[in-house]
């Protein structure tokens, strides 16, 4: 089993996530619908316009949905004029509540998963 603050695929292949983050980003409805909308390439200011959040709270959301390892970010807006734009770091994850929970993030057709211990990670 991994620890709590990494997952791993059938190959022992470390991702860099949070999974009790992960758990509750996937309760909180605006998370989700920022991950969710980042389809493509999206700045904070086209996610805020599009999701109709003021830009605190979509900064915010997205600054945790990185954390998280859900998002990454493609550019590094402070090197450049351009703004940073975001991309989703896992095609899809998911999680399912049998004992133990299981976290599967899907990247690229690979399947990642953890089974953390989030009473200890709260």
């Amino acid at each position: 089993m991994a620890d709590a603050d990494t997952c791993s695929d059938t190959r022992r292949e470390l991702i860099d996530c949070s999974p009790p983050l992960i758990v509750d980003l996937l309760s909180d409805p605006t998370a989700r619908r920022i991950f969710v909308a980042v389809e493509r390439p999206k700045t904070v200011g086209e996610l805020a316009a599009e999701l109709d959040l003021p830009q605190s709270t979509a900064y915010r959301h997205v600054g945790t949905l990185t954390e998280a390892g859900l998002l990454r970010r493609l550019n590094d807006g402070s090197r450049t004029d351009l703004p940073t734009h975001y991309v989703r770091a896992i095609d899809c994850v998911s999680v399912t509540l049998d004992d133990p929970v299981r976290i599967t993030c899907e990247r690229n057709g690979i399947a990642f998963y953890c089974e953390p211990d989030l009473e200890d990670d709260r």
